[in-house]
């Protein structure tokens, strides 16, 4: 009798063993795949469409209308500095592509240059904006269990509400994500260019990836910029390899598609456009939106991580 009481002690103490090695940190990043990274971006974009739709139209026309302003300078500049006339530049909301003028041999690249580092700062900025709203937007969302997602399209008053809502802690942590979002910026700029190599890929993607939950940690967790950088290193190192396919593939895609929507356009046959104007239109309608959909996952892709990356520790 003794022994088999023994014998059932070590089977029960046995069976309890199990479920805490199953439940191991290394076990559950093992699990992290990138089907579930793409799922996870995928639902936050789905149930926020249209609230971040509206945060990013308005980051976008922002930096549309600052971008006429710098190219704008730009030309009032050359004119004034280069004794470049009017005629010889064209359309001063938009910067010059004359050859004769556009080079660093009459000046005009080099203002170009000065006035896209006076400006870089406020683009960093508006992106910023967008993406801490969003984050907070979205997480806003996910404990109240009300996703902003409505068909055809959520109410004004609703959508005006939860962007309300979010605009007290929009206002005191955009500066300091601003902050970081600068020196991430600076380090990412020369990964992204070797990455365009493609041979130093596999050296510069798992920096990419280290610096790629800095905003979600920021805005969630908080904390001084080397902490921040230091932790988003730490939650995706795990994740690297599931990373791959959902990074690269939404840049891959997006940038594809982007390059070849007027390609597209144009292989429509002449004769639909004429007789059937609303054939390019939607095709047109139709490649805007996917690319949009496109754009939205690339954003909300760092959040996704986060949250899986915090789940699997």
């Amino acid at each position: 009798m003794p022994a088999r009481r023994r014998c059932k002690r070590c089977l029960q103490s046995s069976s309890t063993d199990v479920p805490e090695v199953s439940r191991s940190p290394s076990s559950d990043e093992s699990r992290v795949t990138a089907w579930g990274l793409v799922e996870g971006t995928a639902r936050l974009v789905w149930q926020n469409l249209w609230a971040l739709v509206t945060i990013y139209l308005v980051c976008d026309s922002a930096t549309f209308l600052l971008h006429r302003a710098s190219h704008r300078m730009t030309n009032e500049a050359a004119m004034r500095f280069l004794g470049v006339s009017r005629e010889a530049l064209g359309n001063l909301w938009w910067l010059s592509n004359n050859r004769e003028i556009a080079n660093f041999k009459t000046g005009y690249q080099w203002i170009v240059a000065l006035f896209f580092l006076v400006i870089f700062a406020a683009n960093i900025f508006l992106r910023t904006a967008a993406s801490v709203a969003s984050i907070l937007l979205c997480r806003k969302n996910e404990k109240s269990g009300e996703p902003l997602q409505r068909f055809p399209l959520p109410s004004p008053r609703r959508l005006t509400a939860d962007l309300s809502a979010v605009a007290p802690a929009l206002r005191d942590t955009v500066g300091r994500v601003w902050q970081l979002d600068l020196v991430v910026a600076v380090r990412v700029l020369p990964l992204q260019a070797l990455s365009l190599l493609l041979l130093p890929l596999p050296w510069t993607l798992p920096r990419l990836f280290g610096l790629l939950l800095a905003n979600p940690v920021a805005v969630v967790e908080g904390g001084e910029i080397d902490e921040v950088l230091e932790r988003s290193g730490k939650l995706a190192q795990p994740l690297h390899r599931p990373l791959v396919v959902p990074y690269v593939g939404l840049t891959v895609v997006a940038r594809a598609l982007s390059a070849t929507k007027g390609a597209l356009l144009a292989a429509i046959p002449t004769r639909w456009v004429r007789e059937i104007p609303e054939i390019p239109i939607a095709a047109y309608v139709v490649l805007l939106f996917i690319l949009v959909l496109l754009t939205r996952l690339q954003d909300m892709l760092p959040l996704a991580v986060y949250e899986e990356a915090v789940k699997s520790r």
